[in-house]
């Protein structure tokens, strides 16, 4: 079943712009390396999920979903983006890579389909190549919601075995064959499970679960106040997953708590209803946008001498934002009197 698509969901609107604020703390680290730091940045990792819900949201509740636009749309972004940052990657993939001119260019293709070009251009191959694996898998070759859930489960354990929980791994492995194995995946291959689409088909595959079905009838959300103490006690339970699994962690992007705590998440802020002008909603949504693509630039390269986990990161996480804030703005300014910019976000 579809549901329409004029309703605006001014909730979704006002958590992607705090999710995109989120991501920025994540890159920053405000609180300059403490041991909250670490609780802050794991729980910041609930905004990239919530963004691939979201997604697959509003593109599967349509009637008629249009995969070759999205692609287009979504295409044509990273593609302006890259020629944009095309100096630092071309520095980065070119010049301080050392090797031949195919390895570089191999490497190159590898960071665009399985890893990030640029610092968080990940998220959008993710979300291209996601949303068309599990379009095609659904639409073409009638796979179900249960064997895409499946497939994107499978996915999830390969980003925890590769991330979080990676001492796992050596012990259903012996130690120098799943050493031999991550070399291969983070180094040799450079793919990057839980910073590509690897990660995305779970999360992709439940936003289109909540477009097409009845999800306010499911059990879980028949009450709202019952749904709201699942969702703090699955934050209580995934800080203690992450106090539970710092010893072991090589990376921390991906957690056992982190899909039911989106599930959660994502079907009260649709039962939510927040009066918005419109005009705000839609600076929200492109704010966010822009705010996510723009913020390594600025914590890289404009502000190198704050970057690091030191305790002034705080000022990291305030000018980087600040500067991506009126950057974004200006462009989403500009862009009514240079339609062209919109393509930006």
């Amino acid at each position: 079943m579809s549901l329409p698509t004029k309703k605006v969901y001014n909730s979704i609107d006002i958590a992607k712009f705090v999710a995109a604020l989120i991501v920025v703390a994540v890159h920053t680290h405000p609180f300059g390396g403490t041991a909250f730091d670490y609780y802050a940045n794991c729980l910041g990792r609930i905004a990239v999920p919530f963004f691939f819900v979201a997604t697959a949201y509003f593109f599967f509740r349509r009637e008629q979903p249009d995969i070759v636009a999205y692609t287009k749309r979504l295409g044509t972004l990273y593609g302006l983006w890259l020629l944009i940052m095309s100096p630092n990657v071309f520095q980065r993939f070119f010049i301080d890579y050392e090797g031949t001119m195919w390895v570089q260019i191999r490497h190159f293709l590898q960071c665009l389909l399985f890893g990030a070009t640029w610092w968080s251009s990940w998220y959008i191959m993710a979300c291209i190549i996601g949303v068309n694996i599990v379009y095609f898998l659904s639409r073409r070759w009638r796979w179900s919601n249960t064997q895409l859930l499946i497939l994107g489960g499978i996915g999830f354990v390969i980003c925890l075995l590769t991330s979080g929980y990676t001492e796992v791994g050596r012990w259903l492995m012996p130690n120098a064959a799943w050493e031999d194995v991550h070399h291969k995946l983070s180094i040799k291959y450079y793919m990057f499970p839980s910073n590509s689409f690897v990660v995305s088909i779970l999360y992709i595959t439940l936003g289109k679960i909540f477009a097409e079905s009845d999800w306010q009838s499911w059990r879980v959300f028949r009450s709202r106040r019952g749904a709201l103490a699942m969702l703090i006690a699955t934050v209580i339970l995934g800080m203690a997953e992450v106090h539970l699994m710092r010893w072991a962690s090589f990376k921390d992007d991906v957690w056992l708590w982190l899909p039911f705590f989106t599930v959660l998440n994502f079907g009260l802020l649709l039962q939510t209803d927040v009066k918005l002008n419109p005009d705000l909603g839609r600076w929200l949504r492109n704010l966010s946008i822009l705010i996510y693509i723009l913020h390594p630039f600025c914590a890289r390269y404009v502000n190198p001498t704050l970057f690091g986990h030191k305790p002034l990161d705080i000022w990291q996480f305030a000018m980087s934002l600040t500067e991506s804030l009126v950057v974004a703005i200006v462009i989403i300014w500009l862009s009514g009197k240079i339609p062209v910019l919109k393509k930006l976000y």
